[in-house]
């Protein structure tokens, strides 16, 4: 038996916009009954709410108004349901996240209800797409966004390595010269020209919304003292290695994204023509660079589809954790 929270104050059903000066602590614990996870991660999953951090104020210095950070459901004056809506780094883009419902009351509907309302919203705003992630797993909710006009992007794989948190490793064939010179390209730091190469080649593999709730930005992988203060602010820092051919052209790139307590994340982006040739080599480089990082754990997001990248982790002894399916709504 699961109890539901109890601090209501009005005897009211249906949804509505949540209220973050009454209702947090409520949503906090329906979420945590909803994806049976402790009250602190709980809590984790709802702190990106759009009244607060970087992206509220530069709205309230626009002079834009603030959009309700979600909807709830209650029933007879207790919380029963949530979706959050935040906003992305793009105008008109929102991000659907938290789509909670507490097992009591599944399957009446109520979830649908809450994402009528969600869009709704978002139509009668202007807004232009929606998107959402939701776990290969979750059958009944593909389902639902389905129905609801959701149209698949594409999905992507998680892996990580093992919790003793010892960098995993790939074995290379005997070299005669430099560890990062191959038959055809050179593996070298990213230039500080190629920004806009290593921009259009990651969004090739995977489209710009796949950063949600953060959209890639066009300057990401450019060297300027705005991103540099970026990631000085929030305790970030990165590693670029491009893979390139004589003639300069751009056909791999490979990340190790580093944060206080947290996994390093990496990425690995390949031009179609040279993924079979490329591959292990650019993922091997980045697995000897964490060997200078110290021990720690590892992210490693990547295309489903691609199976020659993940045939190439599980020979690294990497273990595939989750994956996400990407869905998306044009409003217009």
């Amino acid at each position: 038996m699961v109890a539901l929270p109890t601090r209501a104050k009005q005897n009211t059903t249906g949804p509505r916009p949540i209220k973050l000066h009454r209702d947090t602590s409520q949503v906090v614990e329906l979420l945590a009954v909803a994806f049976d996870l402790p009250l602190r991660r709980a809590h984790n999953y709802y702190q990106l709410v759009p009244e607060f951090g970087y992206g509220a104020l530069v709205n309230r210095l626009k002079g834009q108004a603030i959009h309700p950070p979600g909807f709830v459901w209650e029933e007879n004056g207790r919380i029963v349901a949530n979706v959050s809506f935040i906003p992305t780094n793009t105008t008109g883009y929102y991000f659907i996240a938290n789509v909670g419902v507490h097992p009591n009351f599944r399957r009446q509907g109520i979830a649908y209800r809450l994402m009528e309302e969600t869009i709704q919203w978002a139509r009668q705003h202007h807004e232009q797409s929606l998107f959402l992630q939701v776990d290969e797993k979750n059958i009944g909710a593909i389902h639902l966004y389905e129905a609801l006009g959701f149209d698949h992007m594409g999905a992507v794989t998680t892996w990580r390595n093992a919790e003793d948190g010892y960098p995993p490793r790939l074995s290379m064939p005997p070299l005669r010269r430099n560890p990062d010179e191959f038959e055809g390209f050179t593996i070298q730091p990213l230039g500080a020209e190629q920004w806009r190469e290593a921009y259009a080649l990651d969004t090739r593999i995977l489209g710009r919304e796949f950063g949600v709730p953060s959209l890639l930005k066009p300057d990401l992988y450019k060297r300027s003292w705005r991103n540099w203060w970026q990631d000085f602010l929030l305790g970030t820092s990165s590693e670029n290695w491009a893979a390139v051919t004589p003639s300069h052209e751009l056909i791999g790139l490979a990340q190790i994204k580093s944060e206080w307590a947290r996994p390093h994340t990496l990425k690995l982006r390949l031009h179609p023509d040279w993924q079979e040739r490329a591959t292990r080599p650019l993922l091997a480089k980045l697995l000897r660079r964490l060997r200078y990082l110290g021990r720690a754990n590892i992210s490693l997001p990547h295309p489903t589809a691609d199976a020659t990248a993940h045939n190439l982790f599980s020979e690294a002894r990497l273990t595939a954790h989750q994956t996400l399916l990407f869905m998306r709504l044009d409003l217009n």
